[in-house]
């Protein structure tokens, strides 16, 4: 007896449904169909993750009656779509400090995928590879999150962070110890205190002064009294000779 080989055409569809990256294979893909009875074999195996492209699936049907049929080999080619990803955790707007220490961005891509950094104004804020911001200067800056994607996932969206940077707050300083008001108090009393002596220093020597010249005058009179005594005494006794 003569066997039968089994129609091509009923042992596996033309076409299989497409699928996206990160999608298994399932029942939609692996959907071959027999006239007869009979066993599929299918490569890839059902729940296998196939990468992005044109990948071929092919299908060994082994039929129940292999008296009257043979085994028949058929494939089919099955497009992948490239998966999205996103980029998540970057938080929208940010304000910090000149003095602020380096902080993360906090990103992560939902595929894993390395992540590139970018700063509108590097005098204003520099990204490492890492995702890891140092600030430099005031001002504002756009810090930018990017994937460019890969053979299996199609570019992320960018997301970006407004971050603003102001001056270092004025801290005020620390009064000195001992001191009974704020920073200048003490200073100023003390420049009070100093004047007042000055003027006092200089009333003593004011009075001293004026002393001095008193018992200077008064010295001087009593000179003039001596010397004028002595002249008189001087006088009476010429008058005393003439008169002998």
């Amino acid at each position: 007896m003569r066997r039968r080989s089994h129609c091509a055409s009923a042992l596996i569809r033309a076409t299989a449904e497409s699928i996206t990256y990160g999608s298994a294979l399932s029942g939609a893909q692996l959907n071959a169909s027999a006239s007869v009875n009979g066993t599929f074999s299918y490569t890839p195996v059902t729940g296998t993750v196939p990468e992005a492209g044109n990948q071929t699936l092919a299908v060994v049907f082994t039929p129940a009656d292999t008296t009257n049929y043979n085994t028949v080999n058929r494939s089919v080619t099955l497009t992948i779509a490239k998966g999205s990803q996103t980029i998540s955790g970057v938080a929208a707007t940010l304000s910090k400090e000149v003095a602020s220490a380096a902080y993360s961005l906090n990103a992560t891509a939902s595929s894993n995928l390395t992540l590139g950094y970018a700063s509108s104004n590097e005098s204003v804020a520099t990204v490492a590879a890492n995702g890891t911001v140092s600030v430099v200067g005031a001002g504002t800056a756009t810090l930018t999150v990017s994937q460019g994607g890969d053979a299996n996932y199609n570019a992320a969206p960018s997301v970006t962070q407004e971050l603003t940077v102001t001056g270092v707050a004025v801290t005020p300083a620390t009064p000195a110890s001992g001191g009974t008001g704020g920073g200048g108090a003490p200073s100023g009393g003390g420049g009070s205190s100093q004047v007042q002596q000055s003027k006092k220093s200089g009333g003593k020597s004011s009075s001293a002064k004026k002393s001095k010249a008193k018992k200077s005058a008064g010295s001087q009179k009593s000179s003039a009294k001596k010397s004028s005594g002595g002249g008189k005494k001087k006088s009476t006794a010429k008058k005393s000779k003439k008169k002998k």
